[in-house]
């Protein structure tokens, strides 16, 4: 039967009958339009700019044998809208009729029958009931609004969570599949009403979709560019509100760019678009590409078509408007004779020269090439390997001295040589405390590291500074803190023709300082000597203040941040190799669905590992500082530390929550109840996710330590419940564990990585945690 249905769709859809009669057709013979290869056709739409960009390409570069599509429309191929469940709400979503909601009271209840969480809805009206309190109206306002509402009548503190939320409708027209109207809920995206909309169709936009919002003044018209997400991976955080309008218009201009680029394809334009735009969009050129030889394909308001030549290093090319119907074309190096050398620049000979065994700068330079205004001091050969066609190095060269015989160099295949105009580039000039005075070349973008890391200096570095003299402005650096530390902010940009200076520094200039802030009596900057410690510091301070909570001292350093900083790099790269190279191999491999469904849970828990890792933003807290609340006990303590130029030093205030981080359904902070476990903050929490690594749990005290999670278990164990012993008992004693303020419980996600990554990762893991506590912490300072 399936043949048979499947030879009749053919043949409709030869003779030209529309897919929709064919799907009409198949469906009624009971045919699955799940099918994979008839969802392939569902979505082929034979498209007149495809046809016309590859009949150019096919007729003017029959060499290219790839075939041109429209960019970015594979988007929606078998895309799935998600559920709700577990995606964030906004915070400016306003509550309707059909909404569910928790309401999760903190202390005492009003009424003694009312459980600590309470599961309530919107009814028709805009109303909910609270059994024994009452019915509060809460349509149109937000979760925030109606917590503090509540919170006020009620004379108790109250959180508001929302649980599944309603649906409502909104329309999509234009050109789409399906358009007509959609029903979705507050947390959906445009992405997903353009999916359940079946996707846009190749005639449609994806660079001026239109929302038309309804407001108090009318209709508010917002314009979207999907390329955000598509080629600059932007998040477009666009929630769909009640009343939507989706209006997908017809495609706009187009170019195509095709050959040796990452991405060849037809794209969209916006009317500003310029040729390295289009270069930008298909992800660069391919090692393989030729940077001299970029052809680009013209029409004519004639119907003539005018070909530019030009190159990646001719900047008014890079800048040349695109129009409709360009197409641009990257050759291959190997267009280009494998014998030869470019010349480019201000010199009389440029372009193309043979290049032959031995041949020398010298031959090329010669003193009737030189124009009046090339530039003597400073030019340049970039250098690029044979096999892989990268540039290996630019070698930087003084043709003054190759007239004069005093310099030269063999020339290589695919030599590049550059010259410059004259002082276009003045050299920085290196005086002072150094082993010889030097010009260097300078180049846009230059810092003073760059210019210094050729230096030698005749004293130690931590004794030199730079003064950095340019146009009336003087700028003092301390090689200490940028050679050493590698502080960036005191890296400045140099302009050409700076004048550096490197002088001894002065005793009396030599100030170490720590910043001391929060709950002590005389906040502020304090200078230090190579013997000061913390309690001379908080000494001088004037102590602690009343509400401190010295047991949360949080110690910024930053050597410390540097090594984290360091390891969590380590990590990310390793990851990003693991999760590529295990990608590669299940494409390859020959596996079930459910072993499928099995590894893709587990990119998806590392990919969202990777993401917490580069979002982290490191602290550098020296953690496990025990403080006595006794000053004066702290002198002859242990952790009566040293410190170090630039620490930060911070006293909260006694904290009132518990956090709760990680793989919960509702990650927040939880108000502090004594004798309450890590299991109960759980529970407050909404529980564990799917993607919850139960085993590992572990907590961060107030003072930044980690008490892990750990699994024992014995031969034979004592059941106090069942009065009697039983083999191999296993505990897990962290969830038991029972909290203080301030302290924070971490659900990390469960990853499967390789043994012996694992004591990195979780380092990683505490690195990532430790420095969102401390960052909460400092910021209610």
């Amino acid at each position: 039967k399936f043949k048979i249905k499947n030879s009749v769709m053919k043949k409709l859809l030869y003779i030209g009958g529309t897919f929709v009669v064919a799907t009409t057709l198949y469906t009624s013979f009971g045919g699955n339009i799940k099918s994979p290869k008839l969802f392939q056709l569902r979505n082929y739409q034979k498209n007149q700019i495809e046809f016309m960009f590859n009949s150019r390409l096919q007729k003017e570069f029959p060499n290219i044998k790839e075939k041109l599509t429209l960019f970015g429309y594979n988007f929606f191929t078998y895309k799935s809208v998600p559920q709700n469940l577990g995606l964030p709400v906004p915070e400016d979503y306003t509550l309707g009729p059909g909404d569910e909601i928790f309401l999760y009271f903190i202390g005492t209840p009003p009424n003694n029958q009312i459980p600590p969480v309470l599961k309530v809805y919107v009814d028709w009206d805009g109303k909910i009931y609270i059994p024994n309190l009452g019915v509060f109206y809460c349509v149109g306002l937000t979760p925030k609004e109606l917590e503090q509402i509540l919170s006020k009548q009620l004379g108790v503190q109250i959180k508001v969570s929302l649980g599944k939320l309603r649906t409502f409708p909104v329309y999509v027209s234009g050109e789409v599949l399906k358009p007509g109207p959609i029903f979705v809920t507050g947390v959906n995206s445009l992405i997903d009403a353009l999916s359940l909309a079946g996707g846009v169709k190749k005639t449609g936009t994806l660079r001026n979709i239109i929302i038309s919002r309804p407001t108090a003044e009318g209709y508010k018209r917002i314009k979207v560019d999907l390329y955000q997400i598509l080629i600059e991976g932007k998040p477009i955080n666009l929630r769909l509100k009640d009343g939507d309008v989706i209006l997908v218009n017809p495609i706009g201009p187009v170019a195509a760019i095709a050959g040796y680029v990452r991405r060849p394809a037809i794209y969209e334009l916006t009317g500003k678009e310029k040729v390295k735009d289009l270069l930008h969009f298909a992800g660069g050129v391919l090692p393989s590409a030729t940077p001299y030889r970029i052809t680009l394909q013209r029409f004519l308001p004639n119907g003539d078509v005018k070909v530019i030549e030009g190159s990646l290093t001719d900047e008014k090319f890079l800048n040349i408007p695109l129009k409709d119907g360009d197409l641009l074309v990257v050759r291959q190096t190997r267009d280009l004779p494998d014998n030869a050398i470019f010349v480019k620049g201000e010199i009389a000979i440029k372009g193309i020269l043979e290049w032959k065994k031995g041949l020398k700068l010298s031959q090329i330079l010669t003193p009737d090439v030189v124009l009046p205004n090339t530039n003597l001091n400073y030019a340049e050969i970039e250098r690029y390997n044979p096999k892989t066609l990268k540039l290996e190095k630019i070698i930087v060269f003084e043709p003054i001295r190759v007239l004069n015989k005093e310099w030269d160099i063999t020339l290589q295949p695919l030599d590049k040589i550059i010259f410059y105009p004259k002082y276009i580039y003045p050299p920085v000039k290196i005086t002072g405390e150094v082993v010889e005075p030097t010009k260097i070349p300078y180049h846009p973008g230059m810092t003073l590291a760059d210019a210094l890391a050729p230096v030698k200096f005749e004293e130690d570095i931590k004794k030199l500074k730079a003064v950095v003299i340019s146009k009336n402005q003087k700028i003092t650096v301390y090689l200490d803190k940028l050679l050493l530390q590698r502080d960036q902010s005191v890296n400045i940009q140099l302009k050409p023709g700076a004048e550096v200076i490197i002088k001894r520094v002065k005793p009396q200039e030599v100030v170490e300082k720590v910043i001391v802030a929060g709950y002590v009596k005389r906040p502020g900057v304090y200078p230090i000597s190579g013997t000061t410690t913390l309690y001379d510091i908080l000494k001088e301070a004037g102590g602690f203040r009343r509400g401190a909570y010295p047991k949360g001292i949080v110690i910024l350093r930053k050597s410390i941040a540097r090594m984290q900083r360091e390891k969590l790099s380590k990590a990310i790269l390793l990851l990003k190799q693991e999760l590529e190279k295990e990608e590669a191999g299940i494409m390859q491999a020959d596996i079930t669905k459910e072993q499928m469904r099995a590894y893709k849970y587990a990119f998806e828990a590392k990919r969202r590992l990777l993401s917490e890792m580069e979002k982290t933003q490191v602290t550098g807290r020296l953690v496990g500082i025990v403080i006595p609340p006794n000053l004066e006990a702290l002198k002859d303590s242990p952790y009566n530390i040293t410190l170090e130029d630039g620490d930060q030093i911070y006293v909260p205030k006694v904290p009132s929550a518990v956090l709760v981080f990680g793989e919960v359904y509702n990650p927040s902070a939880i108000v502090y109840r004594p004798g309450l476990t890590v299991r109960d903050y759980i529970q407050l929490a909404g529980g564990f996710t799917k993607y919850a690594d139960i085993e590992n749990v572990f907590v961060i005290k107030a003072n930044g330590i980690a008490i892990s999670s750990g699994t024992d278990r014995s031969l034979i164990e004592w059941d106090s419940k069942q009065k009697r012993f039983i083999w191999g008992m296993a505990y897990n004693d962290i969830l038991d564990y029972k909290l203080e303020p301030g302290d924070a419980i971490i659900v990390p996600t469960k990853v499967k990585i390789p043994t012996f990554w694992r004591p990195l990762i979780k380092d990683v893991v505490q690195i990532i945690y430790q420095s969102a506590l401390t960052v909460y912490t400092i910021s209610k300072l």
